[in-house]
């Protein structure tokens, strides 16, 4: 026969093991609270790290004072710069051990003709002359640390390799013109990766901006100082600033320029599309016309009459194939 169980025993020890008690529900809940406020303010102290992180696409940094440039328009957010650092900081090991000095050495050293130097090394010595005089001079001569110091006044940014050649370090003072200082530092770590253990421990200044600034009137003669030592991608005759390749070489997104193997190739392809007699007779030239060169401004002054024929445009576009016409024009800026 079925029994019969009354209300006030089982039923109530069924529906406390069905439900939780009221003070654990009040625990549980402020737990879940306090979970939310936490994550919270960790994610603003985060995002407040952000807005004051420094970075190679300029956040957070001022455009150099001696060549202000608006900066802000189409940088991605510090998040996705900082993404982009990390993924460059995670790479595999920038370089293997160094061979051994014996494996280094030709066995018959004394036997074997003496290599000699690729001509362009000329324009490296030439352009390290200053500072080579006055290491042969002695009296502590050279680059010294007081003398690299004195050039920061003038670097936007500071970069160390150290280990042999197996750590990149930066540190930014200000902000470049678009993308220079990120495909700068790019092509460092590009010449890391490709020659593991040959590239020496260095500390050098750099200045991102076109115009050489160390005038050799100011550090020639008798008495005069010492010039500073640093690095820009343009130098004159006139001027001790010691050249760096384009950083246009490894890409320049923001003029939709490809990095130099697939712009080249791209170039080649274009140049079989249209047969030399069927261009069209016009001299092609793109880039900035506010960089105060004599020559774009000389460019600029050209007007559209049958002499000349130009056609001016000031616009931010895709470039049209240089391959259309025979003349591309190399109208040079600052350098």
């Amino acid at each position: 026969m079925g029994g019969y169980m009354p209300e006030g025993g089982g039923g109530r020890a069924a529906r406390a093991g069905r439900y939780p008690p009221l003070a654990s529900l009040v625990v549980s809940t402020i737990a879940a609270f306090s979970a939310v406020i936490v994550i919270a303010v960790l994610h603003s102290a985060y995002d407040d790290a952000l807005s004051r992180t420094r970075t190679l696409l300029g956040h957070n940094l001022e455009p150099t004072p001696w060549h202000p440039f608006p900066h802000d328009k189409g940088r991605p957010p510090p998040r996705a710069a900082l993404r982009c650092a990390s993924y460059l900081a995670c790479l595999p090991p920038l370089s293997q051990p160094r061979p051994a000095a014996a494996a280094l050495a030709p066995n018959n050293a004394s036997t074997r003709p003496r290599r000699q130097c690729p001509s362009y090394f000329s324009a490296i010595h030439r352009d390290l002359a200053p500072w080579k005089r006055r290491a042969e001079a002695g009296a502590g001569g050279g680059i010294t640390r007081a003398l690299l110091e004195s050039a920061r006044a003038r670097a936007s940014m500071r970069v160390t390799i150290t280990g042999g050649g197996t750590r990149l370090h930066v540190d930014l003072y200000y902000a470049c013109v678009q993308s220079r200082a990120l495909f700068t530092v790019w092509s460092l770590l590009q010449l890391m990766r490709r020659h593991p253990g040959r590239v020496p421990d260095v500390d050098l200044m750099f200045d991102c901006m076109d115009r050489p600034a160390i005038n050799r009137t100011e550090h020639s003669g008798e008495g005069a100082p010492p010039p500073p030592p640093l690095f820009r991608y343009c130098t004159t005759r006139d001027h001790f600033d010691i050249p760096f390749p384009d950083w246009s070489f490894w890409g320049w997104p923001e003029t939709h320029i490809e990095p130099w193997s697939r712009e080249f190739k791209s170039i080649r392809q274009g140049a079989k599309k249209v047969r030399w007699p069927d261009r069209v007779p016009t001299a092609y030239w793109k880039g900035n016309p506010d960089v105060a060169s004599p020559l774009r401004l000389a460019l600029l002054a050209c007007n559209d009459t049958n002499l000349w024929r130009a056609e001016i445009m000031r616009q931010v576009c895709n470039p049209p194939s240089p391959c259309k016409v025979p003349s591309p024009m190399n109208a040079g800026g600052a350098c």
